[in-house]
């Protein structure tokens, strides 16, 4: 997949999930699952060049700094503008996502995410990128291990997982399963799996996918990362408009940590 493939997902990931949030679009939350598909996708580059080890630490230099830096600013900005009441009653949200254990917690609390009484919580987003983290460490783990599997198993195994995993969500109510560590892993794995599969493979999960979820919009929007991974001639853009893309890309993740809060501290006081 080329640089500005990848900047494209990037771009239209963020611009879902910002649109979900503003209540635009009521399907951009898929846009988290397309960027678990480049989280995946580049995880898996980045384990054939280098240690595990080496991995975690270029994953924690990316994400860490910035994180920390907006969930201090969260929390300080919680504490002046939102009731003492509602803090203290929701102090266990506010601090899990310290831990990057938020998606867990949520999940077994059976947190309705499509509830928009639940939207109070300027901390809410974070969920994924507790999800993203804990995915980094199992794939770090797993992966030196199962690589060393005779690819006949190996390809048994990549087929295999996708159908049980139909089988085990197809009648799941999505608003009950949206946390669901297992559940929102999936475009992971189909993100790391891109390079070294087909592109009747990658239609083949996607598309089971989209059944489970049960929209035609959806999948229409999951399947951008199979059509981007084409060569479909984006570089061929105007310079201005593939610069444009690239820096909204860059910042993406930044974008990603500030736009909720600051919807959500807006709503409180609208």
């Amino acid at each position: 997949m080329r640089e500005i493939n990848a900047d494209v997902i990037r771009v239209m990931s963020i611009s879902l999930v910002v649109m979900f949030h503003l209540n635009i679009l009521t399907i951009g939350w898929v846009g988290v699952d397309l960027f678990l598909f480049l989280s995946g996708y580049f995880a898996k580059m980045s384990l054939d060049k280098y240690s595990s080890y080496q991995f975690i630490l270029k994953r924690a230099y990316r994400v860490t700094p910035a994180f920390i830096f907006s969930i201090v600013v969260i929390l300080f900005a919680s504490c002046v503008l939102l009731p003492s009441l509602f803090i203290s009653e929701n102090l266990l949200f506010f601090i899990s996502p310290i831990g990057h254990v938020f998606n867990i917690l949520l999940y077994h609390k059976d947190f309705d995410y499509f509830n928009s009484v639940n939207w109070a919580l300027p901390t809410l987003h974070l969920w994924s990128l507790s999800l993203e983290v804990q995915l980094y460490f199992f794939i770090a783990v797993l992966y030196p291990i199962v690589s060393k599997l005779k690819s006949s198993i190996l390809h048994i195994i990549k087929w295999f997982i996708p159908i049980c995993f139909y089988f085990m969500f197809f009648k799941s109510d999505i608003s009950s399963e949206y946390f669901n560590p297992i559940f929102r892993s999936y475009m992971f794995f189909v993100g790391f799996s891109f390079l070294n599969s087909s592109k009747i493979y990658t239609f083949f999960t996607i598309t089971l996918y989209s059944l489970i979820i049960g929209s035609v919009y959806c999948f229409i929007l999951l399947l951008l990362p199979f059509l981007i991974g084409i060569n479909i001639g984006i570089e061929n853009l105007p310079k201005h408009v593939l610069s444009k893309i690239k820096k909204l890309a860059h910042y993406s993740y930044e974008v990603y940590l500030i736009h909720w809060p600051i919807i959500c501290f807006y709503n409180w006081y609208a």
